[in-house]
């Protein structure tokens, strides 16, 4: 099948399967690609409609069954949201209209959703987040735009997938629609068997986010290492990765404006391919987001073996998770609870590997990348299947509905 993967997609992961150009950066989301490298695995032909700040003009790119459509996007967010993505989204929409792709398969409800749309190409859409939750913990215009270009995306969707129950029941609720659930799955390379832990010692504890902002709430764990800190064993470490957390960022410059920067490692981003030695330095991770549609970050640190403490109200944590069975699940809004988590895990290394072993259980066991991909070639042809004849009207909300 001849299948268009538009989205966030780190074109870094795919540089070995496009080796005759230096594709850069891109718009990044690392778990596009590697979905990217199972479709052509098993025996599809992909292009990938991916858009790029650095790109001053359309590059196509081609090596066996793989085109890259790198489409230039401007820097600035306030610029994008003024015409809602207006330019981005006819240049997306013209490569895939000239693409001979059988299905376009959208990442996020937004730019690339809405550009499958105009493209007149069978399409499926996934809903990785929900627009009215990011609204509410960053009351700005850009979100706002945002809403309302989720709306007219989630509206348009020919077959509209969801990547977690949670993110589903948004949906069914507001749009009275059941859309199919299609979980993320643990990237190939997290599958390898994660390096042997000790069992006494200094506890390092990790967290991976992609923002220092309200709605991941990491300065409610960089308070609750900092109260626990004098009760854990010597040498104890928190370490935080991701663009925001590195030496001098903002989240350095937050914790040591306060005092709470002892014993803190900011690491700052991690390459992809180094991610599965970052999360294996770890003893346990921690992700006090107020709230997630699914998270890989989770779902990557049980793949390795790793116990997760978690919100007990954070969306689809809990159901990541198994609702506390293989991590802790505690109200991450108090960081008094995440340090008795914390402390509770430092002190009790038995437990510790033994909710990392069951965590590693149901990461490999429930989201295996087999049963993802094969759960979007069922969407993909449904989605041919209901392709919208020339000239007949698109848009209708009939379109979201699931067989």
């Amino acid at each position: 099948m001849r299948i268009g993967v538009a989205g966030p997609i780190d074109l870094r992961i795919l540089a070995s399967r496009l080796p005759s150009i230096d594709v850069g950066r891109g718009y990044p989301f690392p778990y596009t690609a590697h979905l990217v490298g199972c479709l052509l695995d098993r025996g599809h032909e992909i292009s990938v409609f991916a858009l790029d700040p650095e790109s001053s003009a359309t590059r196509i790119v081609t090596h066996g069954p793989l085109t890259a459509h790198i489409v230039p996007m401007r820097p600035r967010a306030r610029d994008r949201a003024k015409d809602f993505f207006r330019a981005e989204r006819k240049l997306l929409a013209s490569e895939m209209s000239r693409s001979q792709v059988d299905v376009v398969h959208a990442h996020w409800t937004y730019e690339f959703a809405l550009a499958a749309a105009a493209s007149n190409r069978p399409n499926v859409v996934t809903t990785h987040d929900w627009a009215p939750t990011v609204l509410r913990h960053h009351r700005d215009p850009y979100r706002l735009v945002r809403l309302g270009m989720q709306v007219s995306a989630i509206s348009r969707a020919q077959v509209l997938t969801a990547v977690s129950p949670y993110i589903a029941g948004k949906v069914q609720r507001y749009y009275k629609r059941q859309p199919h659930v299609v979980p993320n799955a643990v990237p190939q390379p997290m599958m390898a068997p994660p390096s042997a832990r000790c069992g006494g010692g200094p506890t390092i504890v990790g967290a991976v986010s992609a923002s220092f902002d309200r709605l991941k709430n990491t300065r409610a764990l960089i308070a609750a290492f900092a109260s626990a800190r004098s009760s854990l064993p010597d040498g104890s470490r928190l370490r935080l990765v991701g663009p925001p957390f590195g030496p001098g960022g903002p989240a350095n410059e937050w914790a040591r404006s306060r005092g709470l920067d002892g014993s803190v490692d900011f690491i700052g981003e991690v390459r992809p391919a180094d991610m599965v030695e970052t999360l294996d330095s770890f003893d346990v991770l921690v992700h006090p987001a107020l709230e997630e549609a699914f998270c890989m970050a989770v779902l990557e640190a049980m793949a390795r073996g790793l116990p997760v403490i978690g919100g007990r109200s954070s969306g689809a944590v809990p159901w990541l998770l198994a609702e506390g069975e293989c991590g802790m699940l505690v109200d991450v809004m108090y960081s008094d609870e995440i340090s008795r988590a914390i402390l509770d895990l430092a002190w009790d290394p038995p437990r510790r590997f033994a909710l990392g072993a069951l965590a590693r259980e149901r990461a490999l066991g429930s989201f295996s990348m087999d049963t993802t991909i094969g759960a979007y070639e069922r969407c993909y042809q449904l989605a041919s299947r209901r392709s919208v004849p020339p000239g007949a009207r698109r848009g209708s909300r009939r379109a979201i509905t699931s067989e």
